[in-house]
């Protein structure tokens, strides 16, 4: 991919749905890109084609709206690690996931995430 200007929008099609998108400065060697956006692709199912999605952060979300939110994003393989905990207003709160969080990284569907849980033992 060649070009002069200093701002030139890229864009992925897959099946006429985009993909992916991103600007690109010529002037400046190498290109720099910038403003990259990633999008889920589908194809003909439901299930995302590419099998890697961007992993939510749940942390500070209690056990249930945490599961519910990682199975929206597409993650199934849940574990979950009990930490006990004397404070009653922290139980059943998610304090660590693992893997973390990471702003444009995209895990494989199939990864297990552990989700660290306060368990109150009053």
């Amino acid at each position: 991919m060649t070009g002069s200007d200093d701002s030139k929008k890229l864009t992925v099609k897959i099946s006429d749905e985009t993909y992916y998108e991103c600007l690109i400065d010529f002037t400046q060697s190498p290109a720099k890109v910038t403003s990259e956006k990633t999008y889920t692709y589908f194809g003909s199912g439901d299930e995302p084609a590419f099998g890697r999605g961007i992993l939510p952060s749940v942390e500070g979300f209690s056990y249930d709206e945490a599961c519910e939110t990682l199975r929206t994003a597409g993650f199934t393989k849940i574990r979950r690690n009990d930490v006990a905990t004397d404070d009653p207003a922290k139980a059943e709160l998610v304090f660590q996931q693992m893997p973390p969080y990471k702003a444009l990284t995209r895990y494989a569907y199939s990864t297990e995430i552990v989700l660290s849980v306060y368990t109150y033992e009053g």
